[in-house]
């Protein structure tokens, strides 16, 4: 260990000098002290914490903000739906009170009554007495109860104008009408220029109130219908919608309808509540046709009527659940998020739908990340100045210790380390130093020991390399006899036991190899005689088995040909066995053909009856028909033609009969020859059954003989392949011995380069004389089973051979 430390320290003195070892080092910031790197590493450390907690931040709050903007528009839409429906609901309601109240019925029955007494007139007397002379401007004519004059109408108008009036005040309608069955407006509350015009006028013809006066002319009791939102011109051309339904008596008689106009502003109202959250939140209200039933709140955008169905969130849903709908392109040709709910309105759809701009839910999130901004920079601004004071603690100490190392690197390890009693990594350090110190001053006093010690080393290493060197040029007579030091005496003992027992093993080597050199003459000699009669014995079997294998060729080619025969037999005996069965059949068909002839000769005897008896009746009725003279004229014709017709059928009839006769005698002619057929058939099938049996005998004796020469055949070839084994057993055993004596003379002369102890000598002969054959090729014995290969390498015989030679020979 102390060794260890010395040489590092000797490196560093060499690498670096005595100079400060801080100086030369060039860690992460160039110049820069750790005094100044600490603090700018936390500040950046704090630094990028900051942004990723901002960035975070800014995600989590633009997150939640839109989520939260989102529960908030869709429950706003939900509250204004809910609103809107149940203002509908009450308006239906109220509608529905109006037209089955029976001071509605006695008020259309009344004022029609008195608008009829007016007849032409009503028009011009009434718009005079209400519109033109009403001292209530425009807009408050509805305040007039009943007009100056002695008119009927006048009267029942006082009477029934306060309940209607306070019924449109209560219900925020924007006015409401009586209209008789012919068509004619017979009273309205709010007196426009509709007021006493017909709806089936060219003014009023195509407006939402004469379709709803239409519609509702052709409902049952109790049922409203509604009109389009379109422009009506009465009201100065604004958009209007109209609700009717017809007014039934107690008889179930129609005396009219009541129809209002809707209050278009109020439902505006109900869409566009004040409390809504965020500047850019829209809320408007569209029918099935793409209409607005209701305008903006920037008016700049669209007003109520306008078309604004062409954006893709405003599409009617298919059940009547908010649907929400996020990215989408507003009313402002921003983006945001949009919710949209479908309401039922007497069969008709109209579409609530709530807008917010992206722009103005991300305000909240802006503000906050500039109060998260302000706080992150306070914070950087408080850890750097701490860091600072933190650096400064932390760098005072280490300059200490820094110059501590540079006196330790100096060689001065006399002075003391500073901080050694401090109890953190300073400390530890100091001490870890201090330690160093001390074990350089304990290892500078080893290292002069050490060069004394290494002197005496060089000293035996070089008298141990001179040894080395005349071992290595193959003197074993010298040895070393100069005594070493007591540590190295037993090295020099092992070199000289080393040197005389090599010695005395190369002496035993020389020896044996000249016994082994005489036998190895004698087992070549012995080699080439076994090679010569090997191939001699090989050549004999070769020429056998080729005859062996003719003459298997020919016992099986006989063997096959009579099984060819007896294959042939025994189809010619199948045919003879199917030839007897067709015989047979054919034997039983004429049977048959004769039993058939027998059955039609008797019924031909029973035509020639029949044409007898006919012809009989037809003689008695030419008699008769003689007796009755001119009147059975007619029958004896049909008589003569009917006994020439009998005639001629028995005439046919003893012709069939000669002809089935003949054939039933050539029938017997066949079946006799086909039976002596049969016969013949039946000898040759028991023919061909006795040779088949002899060729099946022969088949089998010549396949046994076949088997037999084979098992020869198989015998032979294995003997062949034996023998051409051992022929090549015997040369490579020839080549071995010729290697073995060569190997011998080669190691007789390494031996002989060995210098020993006098008195001992090496004899080398020459061996060359032994062998009188040229070098063997062992390659031209490659066959295919090859014996293992024997392992010629000179001094080392491999007892394989001769165990491999024996088993042969075993199983030649």
């Amino acid at each position: 260990m102390l060794t260890w430390k010395v040489d590092i320290l000797s490196a560093v003195k060499t690498r670096f000098g005595t100079r400060p070892l801080l100086l030369r080092a060039k860690p992460w910031g160039g110049a820069l002290t750790i005094r100044q790197k600490l603090p700018l590493l936390i500040a950046a450390l704090t630094l990028a914490c900051v942004a990723a907690l901002m960035l975070a931040s800014a995600r989590l709050t633009q997150a939640s903000q839109t989520e939260f903007a989102e529960q908030q528009i869709m429950a706003t839409t939900q509250e204004r739906a809910t609103q809107l429906t149940q203002w509908l609901a009450n308006t239906n309601g109220a509608l529905l009170t109006m037209a089955s109240g029976k001071q509605t019925v006695d008020a259309l029955y009344t004022l029609s009554s008195a608008f009829k007494d007016l007849k032409d007139q009503a028009k011009t007397v009434l718009q005079a007495a209400y519109i033109d002379s009403n001292p209530n401007p425009s807009g408050a004519r509805h305040l007039l109860d009943r007009a100056d004059g002695s008119a009927f109408y006048h009267a029942e108008h006082g009477k029934f104008h306060k309940t209607f009036r306070s019924m449109m005040e209560q219900n925020a309608f924007y006015d409401v009408f009586l209209i008789n069955r012919d068509g004619d407006v017979v009273y309205s509350v709010f007196k426009e220029s509709d007021f006493a015009d017909s709806l089936k006028g060219e003014a009023l013809a195509q407006t939402g109130l004469a379709s709803v006066y239409t519609a509702a002319m052709a409902a049952q009791a109790g049922e409203i219908v509604i009109s389009s939102f379109a422009p009506y011109g009465p009201s100065g051309g604004a958009f209007a919608l109209f609700l009717g339904t017809p007014v039934v008596s107690e008889m179930g008689v129609v005396v009219g309808v009541l129809a209002i106009q809707m209050p278009i502003d109020h439902i505006a109202g109900i869409v566009q509540s004040d409390a809504v959250v965020g500047q850019s939140t829209q809320t408007y209200l569209v029918d099935e046709n793409g209409m607005s039933l209701s305008a903006a709140r920037d008016a700049q955008l669209f007003v109520a009527g306008a078309n604004i169905g062409n954006l893709p969130h405003v599409t009617f849903n298919a059940e009547d659940e908010i649907a929400l709908h996020r990215d989408a392109l507003l009313q402002s040709s921003g983006k945001g998020i949009a919710a949209t709910v479908n309401i039922p309105v007497l069969g008709k759809n109209w579409l609530l739908v709530t807008e917010r701009d992206y722009a103005d839910i991300m305000t909240e999130v802006y503000a906050l990340l500039l109060t998260q901004l302000l706080i992150g920079a306070i914070s950087i601004v408080v850890v750097t100045a701490a860091s600072f004071w933190v650096s400064k603690s932390i760098s005072a100490p280490i300059t200490q210790l820094n110059m501590s190392i540079q006196q330790v690197a100096s060689g001065q390890y006399d002075l003391q380390v500073p901080n050694t009693h401090r109890r953190d990594e300073i400390g530890t350090m100091a001490s870890s130093i201090d330690d160093m110190r001390k074990a350089l001053a304990a290892a500078q006093k080893v290292e002069e020991a050490r060069a004394l010690l290494q002197k005496e080393q060089s000293h035996v290493v070089e008298r141990l390399t001179s040894g080395l060197g005349d071992l290595a040029a193959g003197d074993l007579s010298k040895t070393i006899d100069e005594d070493f030091p007591p540590a190295y005496e037993v090295l020099r003992g092992y070199f000289n036991q080393t040197v005389e027992k090599m010695g005395e093993s190369i002496e035993m080597i020389a020896s044996a190899t000249e016994g082994i050199r005489a036998q190895s003459s004698e087992i070549t000699r012995a080699s080439e005689d076994l090679a010569h009669r090997t191939e001699v014995q090989a050549a004999t079997l070769e020429q056998t088995a080729a005859a062996m294998d003719e003459m298997t060729a020919s016992v099986k080619s006989a063997a096959d040909g009579v099984h060819e025969v007896e294959t042939i037999v025994g189809e010619a005996r199948k045919q003879a066995d199917q030839s007897d069965t067709i015989v047979k059949e054919a034997v039983s068909a004429m049977a048959e053909i004769e039993k058939s002839s027998s059955q039609i000769s008797q019924i031909i005897a029973v035509i020639d009856d029949i044409a007898f008896q006919t012809n009989l009746l037809a003689l008695n009725a030419g008699v008769e028909a003689a007796r009755a003279g001119d009147a059975g004229r007619g029958f004896a014709v049909v008589a003569s033609e009917v006994g020439a017709l009998a005639q001629r059928a028995s005439t046919a009839a003893k012709e069939i009969k000669t002809l089935i006769s003949t054939s039933a005698h050539h029938v017997e002619l066949g079946v006799e020859r086909v039976k002596q057929a049969g016969s013949a058939l039946q000898k040759i099938a028991q023919r061909v059954t006795h040779i088949s049996t002899l060729t099946s005998s022969m088949a089998t004796g010549a396949s046994e003989q076949s088997i037999g020469l084979h098992e020869i055949n198989v015998g032979v070839t294995q003997l062949d392949q034996a023998t051409q084994k051992n022929a090549a057993m015997a040369e490579e055993a020839n080549a071995a011995s010729q290697l073995m004596a060569a190997g011998m003379q080669e190691l007789g002369r390494l031996v002989a380069r060995f210098k020993l102890r006098e008195g001992a000598a090496l004899a080398v002969q020459d061996t060359s004389h032994i062998s009188s054959t040229p070098d063997i090729d062992l390659s031209a014995f490659h066959q295919e089973d090859p014996q293992p290969i024997i392992d010629l390498a000179p001094m080392q015989p491999d007892p394989k051979i001769a165990v491999n030679a024996r088993g042969v020979w075993q199983d030649f």
